[in-house]
């Protein structure tokens, strides 16, 4: 009997090892048991089979077994899996991690492309100078960040102890250094990403979304009495308090690292600032305008109740995703439920996913720039619309995935004035007539601040993309993550998502990994 050719053994263990990873080591090691059955005795990877079968007749934990072939045949990352000491509120107990630094330095050595910007070793040249430029444009934006290598406010415990883990980790990567295939690297961590709720859990900050009208701001004490978080002029007396008094209430174990006592550690996301905060605000407010007060949206027949003109909004929204932008929402109907509008006494406000809200917002703009007679209110609407608009489009797909320049800088302020000035005069007509949209929230205090830092980059010709700390990509890929533990044990989920996210690691940085 002939052998199967190479590449088609190889392709079968692959998909073995995927099995795992999506269904179970009972699946996976059948399937191997199998291949090995009727392998040659020829075949180079008989053997391979055979061990990776050798789960399928064992009376032990499969899972076990399964892994710790698929490890010793090298068909996972390196890393280790290792028990770390955490405190529950029962007491302290073993939680599995995935040790910071060693990972780290594994990516360094064997997938270097991960980490130093798509070039291998072979570019150590690219490298130094794409570092060198890096930490020249960082300094305009934190100009005395410790970066150099010459040489909610009471916390959570079991968060806290948890987290404590990664930030030694994370001090050993930025004052040892790592050990690649040529010399030693450090790792500089300069933000920390995430929403608003997970940075004040974090970072014990006692100033945060939830305390309106007390100061509600990390950055500064902008509060809804004396300090007016909604003030968006150039002499906004908050503006004058930015970093001048930490908002932390205790210390966190973040504040050890380098720079993570500073407020400026905290990343100004604006997915979840503008997408999930004020612009997702803002679209249910001109919804419900347009068929409140604006008279928009009135079916050709049936009448012109409130759900008979969003059902007729809905339908033109859903005609200009299909021919225009050829793109499908998520969001399938608008209703006075979705739209948190029950009545005209309450402010509209939705849960909708992010990625309705970029298309909402460009279909609200196509509408609007039809030729109506604007009233003030729409006027301002339609002039507030295109501006946050042009901005998205401006961090998204116009600018550098990092970095901004001078004049994209210029732009990006000068929109942003147009949206808070265009919103707060809409507010303002609306609430002089009695009529309650277009609320003015913390998430619009948090983009002024993102405004105000690139104000701050006036005069230098580099700034950071406020779209270099979003964080859709990541949260997307948590949810690899998070499926990966669907068909663990519920007792070992931590420990095997870990390490099935090792096994999913391996696949898809093989093709990067580092020839000698």
């Amino acid at each position: 009997m002939s052998s199967r050719p190479t590449f088609v053994c190889a392709v079968a263990l692959l998909c073995s090892v995927q099995i795992f990873k999506d269904h179970n080591a009972a699946e996976a090691s059948r399937v191997a048991y199998d291949n090995g059955q009727t392998a040659a005795d020829g075949d180079a990877w008989k053997n391979t089979y055979i061990q990776l079968g050798l789960a399928h007749n064992s009376t032990s934990d499969k899972e076990t077994v399964f892994l710790g072939n698929v490890q010793a045949l090298g068909f996972m990352l390196g890393t280790q899996v290792q028990m770390r000491t955490v405190e529950f509120t029962n007491g302290p107990k073993a939680h599995p991690v995935l040790p910071m630094k060693q990972l780290a330095t594994e990516i360094l050595r064997d997938y270097p492309k991960l980490l130093l910007f798509g070039h291998e070793y072979t570019d150590l040249v690219k490298v130094e100078t794409e570092l060198a430029q890096f930490w020249a444009r960082f300094r305009t934006t934190w100009h005395d960040h410790d970066d150099e290598h010459a040489g909610f406010g009471q916390g959570n415990k079991t968060l806290d102890s948890l987290l404590r883990h990664f930030v030694q980790d994370a001090r050993d990567c930025y004052y040892d250094g790592l050990d690649s295939r040529n010399g030693k690297f450090y790792l500089v961590l300069i933000r920390l990403e995430g929403d608003l709720p997970a940075q004040a859990k974090l970072s014990h900050s006692g100033r945060n979304f939830t305390n309106d009208p007390n100061p509600m701001c990390p950055w500064c004490l902008a509060d809804g009495r004396e300090l007016p978080f909604g003030d968006f002029r150039r002499n906004a007396l908050w503006r004058t308090t930015i970093a001048t008094q930490p908002p932390w209430n205790t210390s966190s174990p973040l504040h050890d690292l380098p720079g993570g006592e500073d407020d400026r550690f905290l990343a100004k996301d604006l997915f979840h600032i503008s997408h999930l905060g004020i612009a997702r605000t803002c679209v249910a407010s001109v919804i419900c305008f347009l068929v409140a007060v604006g008279g928009h949206f009135h079916p050709t027949e049936g009448g012109v109740s409130v759900p008979a003109c969003l059902k007729e909004a809905y339908k033109a929204f859903a005609f200009f995703c299909k021919n225009i932008l050829h793109e499908t929402p998520d969001v399938k109907t608008f209703s006075r439920e979705n739209l948190g509008w029950k009545s005209l006494a309450k402010m509209p406000e939705t849960s909708w996913k992010g990625s309705d809200i970029r298309l909402l917002t460009k279909w609200l703009v196509d509408y609007l720039s039809r030729p109506w007679l604007f009233d003030d209110v729409t006027g301002h609407v339609y002039d507030f619309l295109t501006a946050l608009d042009d901005f998205h489009r401006l961090c998204y797909v116009d600018s550098n995935r990092v970095w901004m320049n001078n004049a994209q800088m210029r732009t990006g302020r000068s929109l942003l004035a147009r949206f808070f000035a265009g919103y707060s005069n809409a507010a303002q007509l609306c609430h002089a007539q009695g009529w309650l949209f277009f609320n003015i929230t913390p998430k619009f205090h948090y983009l002024l601040h993102i405004e105000h830092d690139m104000s701050q980059s006036k005069g230098h010709s580099w700034g950071f993309n406020p779209a270099c700390f979003t964080t859709q990509m990541d949260e997307d890929y948590m949810g690899v993550s998070s499926r990966m533990s669907r068909c663990a044990h519920p007792l070992g989920a931590a420990k095997r998502t870990a390490q099935r996210w090792l096994i999913y690691s391996w696949l898809q940085w093989k093709p990067w990994r580092f020839q000698c």
